[in-house]
């Protein structure tokens, strides 16, 4: 079954880590109509089109610019923080992420959280809440990356579909309240 092969000990290879070292030749090769047997099984039922990425890149970004000014506001941090906030992530998964369709980026939760834990910890000057939204992103991903190399990942394949609808509807109240 799928699953097993998670437990298959694999050498360490520099593509797993960098994922862009495996999908740039295919997406090139694919642009040009080459497609070899090894690439159908990364590239699916949704084939790659420079013209459909294009149109997906200017969508997101217009899209990302409102929610993000949005998100910013939420934790009542500035306009600038929500605009980092969305396109470093993107950047950052374009080297290390390995699904094409996933979001990244700020959500409604996150910002709340993020608002809820400076104004616990008393910090109400821009300058102060700037410094640690920036502190508590820099664990986060610190804590991420680690957690990424250690393909921790894999412990979600455990997670029963009532505890991952349970943490969605646990979300939707903090969200609602």
């Amino acid at each position: 079954s799928p699953w097993m092969s998670l437990y298959e000990g694999k050498a360490f290879s520099l593509k797993e880590l960098f994922p862009p070292l495996m999908w740039i030749p295919q997406y090139w090769r694919n642009l040009q109509g080459i497609v070899l047997d090894e690439d159908r099984p990364f590239v699916g039922s949704l084939p790659f089109s420079l013209k459909g990425d294009a149109i997906a890149g200017v969508t997101v970004g217009i899209m990302l610019v409102a929610q993000c000014v949005a998100f910013a506001l939420l934790a009542d941090l500035p306009v600038q923080c929500g605009l980092y906030a969305s396109f470093v992530p993107l950047l950052v998964y374009a080297m290390f992420g390995t699904l094409r369709q996933v979001q990244t980026g700020p959500t409604a939760l996150m910002s709340l959280i993020a608002g809820q834990a400076l104004d616990s910890l008393g910090i109400t000057e821009m300058s102060g809440r700037m410094a640690g939204a920036a502190l508590m992103s820099l664990l986060v991903g610190v804590i991420s990356v680690a957690l990424g190399l250690l393909r921790f990942g894999n412990v979600v394949s455990f997670m029963s579909h009532s505890v991952l609808s349970a943490f969605c509807t646990a979300a939707g109240v903090v969200i609602a309240t």
